[in-house]
C-alpha cells in the first residue's frame, strides 16, 4: 500500500524526553542514553521513532538495545476513523506475554498526550527485515525457499489465531453492541469508515460489494483475535525460514482467521504480480493454512471480496492523505480493483443489477 509522509517532530527535545521516560520504565537499567533515534521516512499512519540505547546493566556490563516507539496519529495524519491505539497496545501485550507468537516485547503505554505531543508506546526492536515481495533479498529466493518463508510466515499468523484470546484478557475485543458475532461487527465498523471518508460521496461499487458481503455472510463459529495488516510485508525474517515477529497491529480486532487469510492472499496475487515473484498459488496457500489452523478453511472467496473492499475503502482515505505529495497516484483505482475481484472470484453469486453495477465500473476504468 502507499504511503504517508511521517509528522515532523524536534528530534533533539524527544530524545531527551524519552531518555528521562526510559529511565522510569526501566528501572533494572542505570544511565540510559539514546545513542541514535531516527523517524522512520515512511509510514501509513502515525509516526515510529527508531532507537538504539545503552545502559548500565545490575552488573555494570554497559548494555546495547534497540527499541521502536509508535506514536498515535494526529487527526491531520488519521487513515482510520478510531486509533485503537490502547487496544492495539493491549493486543501485543498480552500475546507477547503469552509467548506462543512471534511478537515485540513492550516495555510501557504513555497515556499523556503531553509527555512528547501525542500518546505513545515502547517495544523492543526485532532483528530482521521485512518479507514485502518488493524487496531484492525477497525477489532473490527461488521457489523453494519462497514457499519455505510462506509456509513460516502463515505458522505465525496460524499461532496468532489459536491463541485463546479470553484466557489472556482480551474480552474487550468483543463489542456485541456493534453486532451479534465478529465479522457483522467487522462489516458495520468497515460501513462507518466508509461513511466517515466518503464525505457524502457515492461509491456505487463500494456500496454493491457491502451488500453483496452482507447478503452472503457465512456463520462465525470460531472467532478470533484478527491481526488486521496479515502479509508477510509486516512480518520479520532474518532468513527465509525464520520469521521472528508480525508487526503492525493497527487494525487488530476480533473476527475470524479467514479475515486474514483472504487479506494475505488479496495483497500477495497484487504484489507477486507486480514482482513475478512465483509465490504458491490461492489453493496451495488455504490448504497449508488450514493444516496448519487444525481446521478447514470456510469460503476463502467471500474474505477475499472483504479484503478489497476494505482496501477499496482505505484508499480513498490514502488518497485524500497524500494529497499534493509528488508521488500521490494520479488516479482513484480501488473501485475497479474492487470489481476485479468480485468479477474474478464470485461472478456467478450476483444478481442482474449487481452485474450490471460491476461491469459499469470495469468499463468505466483502464
Amino acid at each position: 500500500m502507499e504511503f504517508v509522509k511521517p509528522i515532523s517532530r524536534d528530534l533533539d527535545w524527544t530524545r531527551g524526553v524519552l531518555e528521562g521516560w526510559l529511565a522510569e520504565r526501566l528501572p533494572e537499567a542505570l544511565n540510559v542514553r539514546i545513542v541514535s533515534m531516527r523517524q522512520f521516512p515512511l509510514g501509513q499512519s502515525g509516526d515510529l521513532l527508531n532507537l538504539d540505547i545503552e545502559h548500565d546493566g545490575p552488573d555494570g556490563v554497559r548494555v546495547q538495545r534497540g527499541l521502536v516507539v509508535r506514536v498515535e496519529p494526529r487527526p491531520s495524519y488519521q487513515l482510520f476513523k478510531d486509533t485503537n491505539f490502547l487496544e492495539q497496545y493491549r493486543v501485543i501485550a498480552a500475546v507477547g506475554r503469552e509467548g506462543r507468537v512471534p511478537i515485540p516485547a513492550v516495555i510501557g503505554f504513555e497515556a499523556n498526550p503531553a509527555t512528547i505531543g501525542d500518546r505513545f508506546y515502547v517495544m523492543d526492536r526485532v532483528p530482521g527485515q521485512a518479507g514485502d515481495s518488493g524487496l531484492d533479498w525477497v525477489k532473490a529466493l527461488d521457489r523453494a525457499e519462497l514457499t519455505q518463508m510462506w509456509q513460516v510466515g502463515l505458522r505465525a499468523m496460524a499461532a496468532l489465531h489459536r491463541t485463546d484470546w479470553r484466557g489472556i484478557g482480551l474480552d474487550f475485543l468483543d463489542k456485541p453492541s456493534k453486532g451479534e458475532d465478529a465479522l457483522e461487527q467487522q462489516l458495520n465498523d468497515y460501513q462507518d469508515y466508509y461513511d466517515w471518508v466518503r464525505d457524502g460521496e457515492t461509491r456505487p461499487v463500494i456500496e454493491m460489494a457491502f451488500q453483496w458481503l452482507w447478503d452472503h455472510k457465512p456463520p462465525v463459529t470460531e472467532p478470533c483475535i484478527v491481526w488486521g495488516d496479515a502479509r508477510p510485508g509486516n512480518q520479520l525474517y532474518t532468513r527465509y525460514d525464520r520469521c521472528t515477529a508480525i508487526v503492525d497491529l493497527e487494525q487488530t480486532c476480533l473476527g475470524t482467521a479467514e479475515t486474514d487469510l483472504g487479506w494475505w492472499c488479496y495483497i500477495e496475487d497484487q504484489r507477486r504480480r507486480a514482482f513475478g515473484v512465483s509465490c504458491p498459488d490461492l489453493d496451495e496457500t488455504v490448504k497449508m493454512y488450514g493444516d496448519f489452523l487444525g481446521r478447514p478453511i470456510d469460503a476463502i472467496e467471500y474474505y477475499i471480496v472483504f479484503a478489497a473492499l476494505r482496501i477499496a475503502v482505505l484508499r480513498i482515505k490514502l488518497h485524500i492523505l497524500r494529497e499534493g505529495q509528488p508521488d500521490q497516484y494520479g488516479r482513484y483505482d480501488g473501485d475497479f480493483n474492487l470489481a476485479r475481484t468480485i468479477e474474478r472470484f464470485v461472478p456467478d453469486q450476483l444478481n442482474t443489477a449487481e452485474f450490471a453495477e460491476l461491469h459499469a465500473a470495469l468499463n468505466g476504468t483502464p
